[in-house]
């Protein structure tokens, strides 16, 4: 580790690396599996794809950042601003969820009501997209919030 440091602290750049790479591989992700017709086996195969490449990404990047950067030890500040973006994020998510089921239900009502067959062979796929955009988004929101914070 570089003891003399950048002037950039270990743990800003780590959460600027996971925000970066969280927002573009997973909307990546999201974006091709919405374009193409793709059945539950390829979208879980590009997820799995996604998740490697976020973690070579991650750990090169963390190597980089452990010899460019000076490990600061977390104050109390930083653990408060820590604790408000996971609720931040956890109430984004927790909306998310919500609207999402709300979604489900009124599309079952509508589909029951409108005499739909409710079964089908197909495999209705919007309700993942967007579990998976909410959790996009709740991530996205946790790291803008501890980038932010910790600027403040």
């Amino acid at each position: 580790m570089n003891d003399a440091g950048t002037g950039y602290s270990f743990g800003l750049g780590s959460n600027w690396l996971v925000l970066l790479s969280t927002a573009v591989i997973y909307p990546a992700v999201l974006i091709v599996g919405l374009m193409g017709e793709w059945d539950v086996f390829a979208l879980t195969v590009m997820l799995s794809i996604g998740v490697v490449v976020q973690v070579v990404v991650l750990a090169i990047g963390h190597i980089g950042l452990a010899m460019l950067t000076k490990k600061e030890p977390d104050d109390e500040r930083m653990k408060q601003i820590q604790q408000w973006a996971s609720r931040m994020s956890g109430i984004v998510l927790s909306v998310g969820v919500m609207l999402l089921v709300m979604l489900l239900i009124g599309r079952a009502m509508v589909q029951t009501v409108g005499g739909g067959d409710g079964g089908g062979g197909d495999v209705d796929l919007l309700p993942v997209y967007l579990l998976f955009g909410v959790f996009i988004v709740s991530e996205l929101v946790r790291y803008g919030l501890l980038i932010f914070g910790s600027r403040a």
